[in-house]
């Protein structure tokens, strides 16, 4: 993972997924390395992946606010906005001083069938 983690500083995209998946083989609990490949499948726009991953990262205990954020940002690019609403509630609990989320939110919100506001 800590070979992943160098590689992704270097902008070395591919071979951080190669060492952070190897860290995951090893052994599936790996957190961090989960949250690793979370962010970079959601940088090269694998959200099926990234989604796998931040899930099993949040799955092992993992509760880092930006995670939540990163998980709300990948279900909505994969249009699953009721997920995407509950990962930006959690985040938003964590950190209430974040407009720019609080207005993502906000807006699914209002938008989804059912919601006071979007009816």
């Amino acid at each position: 993972m800590n070979l992943g983690v160098e590689c992704a500083a270097r902008r070395d995209t591919a071979a951080a997924i190669k060492y952070n998946e190897e860290a995951v083989a090893i052994d599936s609990a790996q957190t961090m390395a989960h949250y690793n490949l979370g962010l970079l499948y959601l940088a090269v726009r694998n959200y099926g992946l990234a989604d796998k991953h931040i899930s099993s990262a949040t799955a092992y205990g993992l509760r880092d606010p930006s995670l939540f954020q990163y998980a709300g940002d990948v279900c909505l690019n994969q249009k699953e906005y009721n997920r995407a609403l509950r990962y930006y509630s959690s985040y938003l609990e964590m950190v209430p001083s974040d407009n720019r989320i609080r207005e993502i939110r906000d807006r699914i919100q209002r938008a989804l069938p059912g919601s006071q506001n979007g009816q």
